[in-house]
């Protein structure tokens, strides 16, 4: 039967106070090696080491007693909740004696078991991000305090390897949030490697063995292609990552697959090959309006107008879009922007007869309120007066676009004259008014009060003829110049100045 601690730890302060340190000293790593067994004897023998490293602290020896510390076999095969008295002195020890350096290291050695303990759930991946982040920050302490060159490898050996036995833990199943956060170890290790270690040759292993990992057929991840297709391009490997973009889209085509490859090609200023990408993914993704938009605003920025309208009229056709207004509104704003209000006009017609939505009544009501702010804009009157919506049991639309209709009449200072909304209006003021009082209470009625035109300085900046016999109010020709102040046009015959 094995003597308890207890006796070897009395036995060698009675070696201690009879000033036989030598002695003392052989007695206390007899025991150690006595008790290293297995984990119950060196659960034990703390004890005895605890009164060790008190003995060389009393003495001054704080190389040995650090010595004793950092060799301790306790501190490396036990876990830390059955070793916490022990660590807690070598903190303290640290604190007392020792230096930055040091201190650091020791809190270093603390965390890295609390994190192996955590590790033992292999699939929690949070935890092995924060170990990985741990060991590259050691790393980086190192190089800024001039480590040597040995030093700086086995650091950097560390970090690989729990980058390593992190991707190890494959999550289970097919199902595509599993791989989530799995998926961003294999990213960090690769960027790893090629911004610490600079060998460019392990990043590309790395990113191909990610790939040969991911069951594509079931779910792929498009920023892992792009990375390492953004990888071969830093190495001036500019075919290597064409070809890894292609094989991503051929093997599982994602609209995200393809917006990398566009921004790719586009950054290189490779406009025939952005091209074919558009006209690929529009192929693959008909449904989707951004795509249709994107594809246009490369043609637009090309000053390719014909090929733009071209594309929006192709996208429009379409029958299965998804949110086909915003394609509509691309189209209308191109028109707008390009000072075409015919055409945009002729769009905004095609729509009504299409969707019919009460906002794009007031959309279309908007727009031939305002001016096109182009000098060679062809701007035209009120094409879209005196329709809108029909009821059909359904008041609210109607309503809606009568509101509209006051608050742009409102605005611009033109309930009276030939701007004036009647007929249905007036049957349906009572309506509004009803909803006001409903909804806002009373007092918003008072637009009829408003001047019936605008002041001068109000006015667009604009050219035009008037005739100093239409300035007055009262002249029936009144409407009339109105309207030549509004649209910046008139179909009469105007005299140019001598």
């Amino acid at each position: 039967r094995r003597p308890e601690p207890r006796v070897w730890v009395k036995w060698g302060k009675f070696e201690e106070e009879r000033a036989k340190l030598d002695k003392a000293r052989k007695v206390f790593q007899t025991t150690l090696e006595f008790f290293r067994d297995d984990e119950e004897q060196i659960e034990k023998a703390q004890a005895v080491l605890n009164a060790f490293t008190k003995m060389e602290i009393g003495l001054k020896e704080y190389e040995r007693a650090r010595g004793l510390f950092t060799r301790c076999f306790a501190l490396s095969r036990l876990p830390r909740s059955k070793s916490a008295a022990l660590y807690a002195a070598y903190t303290k020890f640290e604190k007392q004696h020792g230096t930055r350096s040091t201190l650091e290291s020791t809190v270093l050695g603390k965390r890295r078991i609390q994190y192996e303990e955590l590790t033992h759930d292999g699939r929690n991946y949070d935890v092995w991000f924060d170990y990985a982040r741990l060991e590259e920050g050691a790393l980086r302490d190192l190089r800024e305090e001039g480590a040597t060159r040995e030093e700086e490898e086995r650091a950097t050996n560390r970090v690989s390897e729990v980058y390593e036995r992190a991707v190890a833990q494959v999550p289970p199943g097919g199902e595509k949030r599993h791989w989530r956060r799995y998926i961003f170890l294999w990213l960090y290790y690769a960027l790893f490697e090629e911004i610490e270690t600079k060998d460019y040759e392990r990043p590309r292993q790395i990113y191909e063995t990610a790939i040969r990992v991911v069951p594509h057929k079931q779910f792929t991840f498009a920023k892992l292609w792009i990375m390492f297709a953004r990888f071969e391009v830093r190495q001036l490997k500019l075919p290597a990552a064409r070809k890894i973009l292609g094989t991503a889209i051929g093997m599982c085509p994602k609209e995200a697959l393809f917006k990398g490859y566009i921004q790719l090609e586009f950054d290189l200023r490779e406009f025939d090959r952005v091209r074919t990408l558009y006209e690929k993914y529009i192929e693959v993704c008909t449904h989707s309006s951004a795509a249709w938009i994107k594809y246009a605003e490369l043609e637009s920025q090309l000053e390719d107008y014909a090929r733009v309208r071209a594309i929006y009229e192709l996208g429009v056709s379409q029958t299965a879009l998804s949110m086909p207004e915003l394609l509509w509104k691309a189209y209308i704003d191109f028109e707008t922007k390009e000072g075409e209000r015919e055409k945009a006009r002729a769009l905004y017609e095609r729509l009504v007869q299409t969707s019919g939505h009460v906002k794009v009544w007031i959309s279309y009501a908007t727009f031939e309120a305002e001016p096109i702010p182009i000098v060679r804009a062809r701007a035209g009157g009120g094409g879209g007066g005196g329709r809108g919506p029909d009821g059909r049991g359904r008041p609210c639309p109607r309503t809606t676009g009568v509101r509209a209709w006051l608050q742009g009449s409102q605005e611009q200072g033109l309930e009276t004259g030939a701007h004036r909304p009647s007929g249905d209006l007036e049957g349906l003021r009572g309506e509004v008014r009803r909803g006001r009082r409903r909804g806002q209470g009373a007092g918003h009625d008072a637009h009829h009060e408003q001047a019936p035109y605008r002041r001068q300085r109000d006015w667009p900046d604009r050219q035009g003829y008037v005739f100093p016999s239409l300035v007055h109010r009262n002249h029936p020709a009144h409407p009339f110049l109105l309207s030549l102040l509004h649209t910046g046009t008139s179909s009469a015959p105007t005299t140019s100045a001598r």
